[in-house]
This record gives C-alpha cells, structure tokens and sequence, in this order.
C-alpha cells in the first residue's frame, strides 16, 4: 500500500520530492516562507501551508488542517539547522534548537510508523547534547532510533554534502531501519556532469538569470584558480573544481561556476542538488538560491525513503498496475534514450571513467558525460509521467 508522509519545515519540497519518487505520498507540507511554498505547491502539487510550528501545539494545528493521527504513516523534515552550522558562533541563542523538540512534539501526538529527521552534521559533533536530547526522547516514545551522517556525492549527487539522518521506527513494527548503502563512493558525480556539456536547460529557463561581478573580483576568479573563493576573505563561496563534487550548495553562499567568472545561477544550484528541470522555484533570485540551498537534495531522500519502504515491509509496487500502461507506453511520452545515450550509460555502469567513457564512444569526455545526464533526465522524466498517471487514476487533479 502506499504509505502518506506529513512533511514539517518542508521548504521547496526536495524532502517530499525524494520519498515521493520513492513510492511515498505526502499528505501535507508545513513551513513559514511563502516563496518555499509557492514552489512547493507549484511543483508537487499537494498541499502547503504557511504555519509556525513553534508557535502552536501540535494538536492544534492537526486540528486546523483537519489530519487525523492515521492519515500519517511517516514524519519527515529538517528543522532550520543555522544554529548547528559551523558558520554558527558557540554563544548563538538557543532560538532555533527548540525547533528540534517541536518536530518530536508532532511525533508524539501522531505516532506514526516511522520518523525522517534531517540536520545539518555539527548537530552531532559540537552539539551533540541537542541529538542526545532527540535521541532520548525518542526512546521515550518508543521509537527504535539510529542515526548516521550522510554524503549527498555518496548517492549520486554532485555535490559533497553532509548531512545526518535520525530515523526512528516505532518499536511495534518489530523492525531495525537498514541504512541505504552507497551507490557511487568509489566515483563520485562531478559538477561537470550537470553544469557544462548542454546537460542545463538553455538561456531564458526559469531561475537562470546570472550574476555579474566587479572587475577585481573576476580577476580573482582567473587568478584564484579552483577552490579559491573570488571574494578572498571569505574562503566558503569558492570558484568549483570541475572533476569533482561540488562543495556544499548553502542559503545566502553562492559558488562560482568552474568555468565561467560569476556566481552559480539558482537553476544550476538546483541540478547540484539533484532536483530535475523541470523543478521551479518560486520569487526573486535570491529567493530561489535560499530556497535551494535549505533543501534535502531529492536523489538523497529518495535513497533514504526507499530503504525505509523495505524496512517496513512495503516494497514499491510497480506504477503501471494502476495506470493501465505498460512501461514502454509511459516511457514513450517522454522521449525513449537514443542509443547513444543508452551506450553511454551501459559504459558508465560498466565502471569505466568519464575519460574511458569518451574514448570509447569517440567523443569528447563533456559530450559523453552530456549524454548520460540527459539519459537520466529522460528516465526521471518517465517517473515523473507515471507519478501523473497514478494521480490521475486516483482523482487528485
């Protein structure tokens, strides 16, 4: 059966995107911005509202939103984590940490099958007394709970992020949540893979509009080299080295593109953070580049709800049951791989490099990794078309 997940502090929606290409649904999404909201509703299409969590009880605005306990198998959703960031001073207000509890607070009036928390890593180094408190008071609840920090580039994200993931599962399933093992340690996706080579949407794509830069500090860019940060003192917005991951994609931090002198748009923060194309975000530039930089990248959370699903003992069941097509049909409609693109593919999963890749087809390595990335849009392409037709047949639209 498909399970429903309530999604608090939601944001744009990359959370919800993951566990939905997972097999999950989300009944609802909460958070305090607007524009986050606005993207939420516009790309997923399920409900948002705009509500403080904190400032509520939980029954309370279960009440107004009219979910009853058993219309959530699942919480997921990161609480704000500036405060946990190592960018964050040691006597920083304890404001946000409350948001934490709050979160639990949700967890204790529904009770569902299984909680997802996100955070950010220093949550368990420098503050590990506030994941303690988690930790404990899960317990309390009668959740088995574990935790483990997470690289995003781990998971076939280009980009070298870290998160920690506290999963509990309530103790009368009977069950132990097993960890998704990683899928491309060994050969990590590069910011070429998504920023050069055609693999971007072209110029006049939503939340592509690009940043221009003072003389002196595009001169620092040639100068630099990568990994050095244009604007010098700062050493955290740093122009990216091409043939790896990138670093962190943060709010209100934009790294330089690795091969053009300016800051990297919204939309190509976005493919850093495995969110597809298609995926628009709502408000001004800076807006959007927040909205990016406060999300779970979908391709992690996608990883981390199918490996719930099977601890729970809900394996996905294939879409086209409920559609009445078969995957061929479905694939059709957004456009089959071409054969190169399937070459490539193959050659890649085979383990050969990018370079070898490139050798072997006769093209040049931003061409081959060109054509692996648009057959993966392709295909997610497909799971999106699907994930319409399911709707479609239960009567959403």
């Amino acid at each position: 059966m498909t399970l429903h997940v309530l999604d608090l502090f939601c944001g744009a929606g990359g959370f919800s995107l993951g566990f939905r290409r997972a097999g999950f649904r989300t009944v609802a999404g909460i958070d305090i911005d607007e524009d986050a909201l606005a993207t939420f509703r516009r790309n997923l299409h399920d409900p948002a509202y705009c509500l403080n969590l904190g400032e509520y009880e939980a029954s309370d605005i279960l009440d107004l939103l009219d979910i009853e306990p058993d219309d959530v198998d699942v919480i997921i959703g990161g609480p704000p984590c500036k405060r946990f960031s190592p960018l964050a001073p040691e006597d920083d207000p304890d404001a946000l940490r409350s948001l934490l509890q709050t979160y639990l607070n949700y967890v204790e009036e529904i009770q569902p099958r299984a909680f997802v928390m996100e955070n950010v890593k220093g949550l368990s180094t420098r503050h590990r007394e506030y994941l303690d408190a988690v930790l404990d008071r899960a317990d309390g609840l009668s959740y088995d709970v574990d935790y483990r920090v997470l690289t995003s580039s781990d998971f076939g994200v280009p980009q070298g992020r870290d998160r920690i993931f506290v999963v509990g599962i309530h103790e009368s399933e009977g069950v132990e949540f097993e960890w998704p093992e990683p899928t491309t340690a060994d050969d990590p996706p590069t910011a070429r893979s998504v920023l050069w080579g055609g693999a971007l949407p072209r110029d006049g794509w939503p939340n592509s509009e690009e940043s221009s830069h003072q003389p002196h500090i595009v001169e620092n860019w040639r100068e630099g080299g990568y990994k050095n940060d244009p604007y010098v003192e700062k050493q955290y917005q740093i122009r990216l080295h091409p043939d790896e991951p990138s670093w962190t994609i943060t709010a209100g931090n934009q790294h330089f593109h690795p091969g053009k002198p300016r800051a990297l748009t919204p939309r190509e923060e976005a493919s850093l953070q495995s969110f597809p194309r298609w995926f628009e975000f709502a408000g001004s530039k800076g807006s959007a580049s927040r909205q990016v930089g406060n999300a779970v990248p979908p391709k992690l959370a996608k990883h981390v709800g199918r490996t719930l699903l099977e601890s729970l003992g809900e394996p996905g069941r294939p879409p086209t049951d409920t559609v009445g097509m078969s995957m061929k049909q479905i694939a059709d409609l957004s456009g089959r791989l071409t054969e190169r693109e399937v070459e490539a593919v193959l050659l890649r999963s085979a383990g050969l490099s990018w370079r070898e890749v490139g050798d072997e087809m006769g093209v040049t390595l931003k061409t081959a990794s060109n054509l692996q990335y648009r057959a993966e849009q392709k295909v997610e392409e497909a799971r999106e078309t699907i994930e319409a037709f399911e709707r479609l047949t239960r009567g959403e639209y």
